[in-house]
């Protein structure tokens, strides 16, 4: 079975039928939810989640993730600081950092819609070469 560790982003996109990433968002969830694929969160998605604003749309969001996820990775000391030298040779945000390395350490593909970011070209090979640096496996990443 195909194991995916999914960004926060996904949920959220995942309640907004307006987003033209709507379906593809729901298609990875009900996937997941149907036993088709794992899906892993890390507990960066936990803190994110906890910070939403609206308190229905908060609930709306941990019951998805509730249906949809099979585990929570939470942080050990070796992906925190392995988080903050990446974020230090990449200036990629301490969050994102986090999510990378649990990706990495774990061997699972990181799908996010950070396209913005994460998936810009040059973002993405400091990653890659700050990973080969610190003597880590390369990020499997993509888009739903």
């Amino acid at each position: 079975m195909k194991c995916f560790i999914v960004d926060t982003n996904i949920f959220g996109i995942s309640l907004d039928k307006n987003d033209w990433r709507y379906e593809k968002s729901r298609k990875l969830l009900e996937d997941a939810e149907n036993g088709e694929i794992e899906i892993i969160i890390s507990e960066q998605t936990m803190i994110e989640l906890q910070h939403v604003p609206n308190p229905i749309t908060r609930q709306q969001l941990f019951d998805i993730l509730i249906k949809s996820c099979s585990k929570i990775i939470v942080f050990t000391p070796e992906i925190l600081l392995l988080a903050e030298k990446l974020k230090e040779k990449t200036n990629i945000s301490y969050g994102d950092a986090k999510i990378i390395i649990t990706a990495v350490l774990n061997d699972i593909e990181f799908k996010t819609w950070d396209y913005k970011t994460i998936f810009k070209g040059e973002i993405l090979k400091k990653i890659q070469d700050a990973l080969r640096e610190m003597n880590l496996r390369k990020l499997r990443i993509s888009m739903p």
